[in-house]
């Protein structure tokens, strides 16, 4: 089994690029988050060179999959029977932009043929449903989680680094690569010995998870040790770095089979 976390036999951890805390906050995630410190650790030797330190919310692997995983797997169902829908209407001349799924049906009379008149009316009807269901009402197929699955253990995800967890190695935790979250540089600092919810007082500085109770503690749990730390820093910064250029014309994909076969 990999070791991907510093064994260090002592209850105060240091702060430092890798460290791993609990009570942290993710978009759309509600609780059980920690968080993975990415700020440079030589800015976090000196106090006065950075005012924030920033961190990547770790959720649980399920709660992921309810969240952010089937939303990507009901996004990837919608585009496909788009593009089917879109083919059975080009073949049946029927107009496919701006139409609503009755003036779809509507227009299906056109097609003689029963049986591609009710294949039709099946795409269009699956299509519209899909679009219209929530992520916690979608049932995925089998065959779509294990690609989903398939994709997060390869890292061919590039919103997401699947890890094990450093409480319990049989269990696997998620990191948020593109949802930044910060903490005031007094705050983070203090995380090694915890830090005590009534002791912040700015709280719309910090996005930490905060309790009715006011006696939440914000501690080091575990370190990501090097070099799967900078593994994730590296994808994390594939995030921002991308360049997104605009497609060749797809009449050039044409004509590069005319040349070829002359």
């Amino acid at each position: 089994m990999r070791k991907i976390y510093v064994n260090r036999p002592t209850l105060v951890r240091p702060l430092t690029q890798g460290s791993i805390f609990n009570n942290g906050i993710a978009t759309k995630y509600k609780s059980s988050i920690s968080g993975i410190i990415i700020t440079a650790r030589c800015d976090l030797s000196h106090e006065a060179k950075v005012e924030y330190v920033y961190y990547l919310p770790i959720v649980g692997l399920k709660d992921w999959y309810d969240i952010d995983g089937k939303s990507c797997l009901l996004n990837k169902d919608i585009l496909a029977n788009q593009k089917k829908l879109m083919q059975s209407c080009t073949q049946n001349h029927i107009p496919f932009q701006q139409m609503g799924r009755d003036q779809l049906i509507q227009m299906s009379t056109s097609i003689e043929d029963i049986q591609r008149r009710n294949a039709f009316i099946s795409l269009v009807e699956r299509y519209f449903y899909l679009k219209s269901i929530s992520v916690e009402d979608y049932k995925p197929s089998n065959n779509n989680i294990e690609t989903l699955v398939n994709n997060l253990f390869e890292n061919k995800y590039l919103d997401y680094q699947l890890i094990e967890c450093w409480e319990d190695p049989s269990q696997l935790k998620v990191i948020l690569l593109r949802d930044l979250k910060r903490i005031e540089y007094k705050i983070a600092i203090n995380l090694s010995g915890g830090v005590e919810e009534n002791n912040i007082d700015s709280k719309e500085n910090n996005d930490l998870e905060y309790s009715e109770t006011n006696n939440n503690l914000y501690i080091i749990k575990a370190e990501m040790a090097s070099p799967y730390v900078e593994f994730v820093l590296q994808r994390f910064a594939q995030n921002f770095s991308r360049i997104g250029l605009e497609d060749m014309n797809e009449e050039k994909r044409n004509n590069m089979k005319i040349i070829i076969n002359q």
